[in-house]
């Protein structure tokens, strides 16, 4: 148990047998009365933010959290697999609390899992991920005038806005965040 003033932003802390990411820790002390503290949380899993106003004399219990690097596997119905990169084991994460990333995960694909004690609360992608177009239309020459975007079916079958000149088997960069295009991909070639 740790007290209050101990306590920063982006620190985890478990509270009511759930854990919490701290946002912003504000002190107050006013005249004749005891001081306390507002915290601002996250919850890690549901991602929800709440305040919480306690004595400046509780006490929290830190939740230790670790980063894994890992790379991305494949998928069934339940669980996405993922090999830890340091230790080499599988580790499964069930699918229905992260469904976000179901587009977006690739074979090979690497990633971060933060995990307390054995849970995976959060999956983080790389800002920038490589994906290979499954499908493409064909580009219409002097279509230009109006569009100058077409719609392509990604190997993970998320459909995005590329510019005409991308094909199928192409490979694109794409923006994790905003999933949007961001460039084709050109392998560097060995000299």
């Amino acid at each position: 148990m740790v007290v209050i003033n101990k306590l920063r932003e982006k620190m985890s802390i478990i509270y009511e047998n759930q854990v919490f990411e701290i946002i912003n820790i504000e002190h107050f002390k006013m005249a004749r009365a005891k001081a306390f503290v507002k915290i601002k949380l996250k919850n890690w899993k549901t991602k929800k933010i709440s305040s919480l106003t306690v004595p400046s004399n509780k006490k929290f219990e830190i939740a230790f959290i670790k980063t894994i690097k890992a790379i991305f596997l494949y998928s069934d119905h339940n669980y996405y697999y993922f090999l830890n990169q340091k230790t080499y084991q599988q580790i499964l994460v069930l699918k229905p609390n992260f469904t976000q990333f179901e587009l977006l995960l690739a074979a090979n694909q690497e990633v971060e899992l933060i995990t307390f004690e054995k849970d995976i609360l959060e999956i983080i992608l790389p800002e920038k991920i490589i994906l290979k177009v499954k499908s493409a239309a064909s580009a219409i020459k002097g279509d230009s005038v109006n569009k100058a975007y077409k719609y392509v079916k990604l190997e993970t079958n998320l459909k995005i806005l590329v510019p005409l000149f991308i094909n199928k088997d192409d490979h694109i960069i794409l923006n994790s965040r905003t999933l949007k295009y961001v460039s084709r991909f050109q392998k560097k070639s060995k000299n």
